[in-house]
């Protein structure tokens, strides 16, 4: 039983994982070395995605996504066909204007991705009448 604070990864015999059961029966055959292995509990924290305008996001739209506390995450967009990446806004706050960049997961984020439509670049040409 783990101590509060730490969790059971599993039973190890002879150096080789056996069963991430607390509980679990070992036919002893020979002379053989049970170790029971623990590690602490870390905290977890929650990203949100969301966008604005026309593309994808990696992770993907929505969430939560579960990261432990301190993870570094590797965040992506792709625009939509005339549509071009603007930036990201992280908790309301300009982040950054790379479309790949990483966010260090020091707290719960929301994350938006920001597109703009190329639609100001359309060229009319003029017809004659004939």
């Amino acid at each position: 039983m783990p101590e509060k604070g730490w969790d059971f990864e599993g039973w190890f015999i002879d150096g080789e994982f056996y069963s991430d059961n607390p509980s679990t029966s070992i036919i002893i055959n020979a002379d053989m070395t049970a170790m029971a292995v623990f590690a602490e509990e870390v905290d977890k924290v929650d990203l949100y995605m969301s966008l604005n305008g026309r593309g994808t996001v990696d992770p993907p739209e929505g969430g939560p996504y579960e990261y432990d506390l301190g993870t570094v995450v590797n965040i992506s967009a792709t625009p939509a066909s005339n549509w071009r990446f603007v930036e990201w806004v992280v908790d309301g706050m300009d982040y950054s204007t790379d479309k790949n960049t990483t966010l260090l997961m020091d707290s719960d984020k929301d994350v938006l991705a920001v597109f703009r439509c190329n639609c100001g670049n359309v060229k009319f040409e003029h017809m004659e009448e004939r």
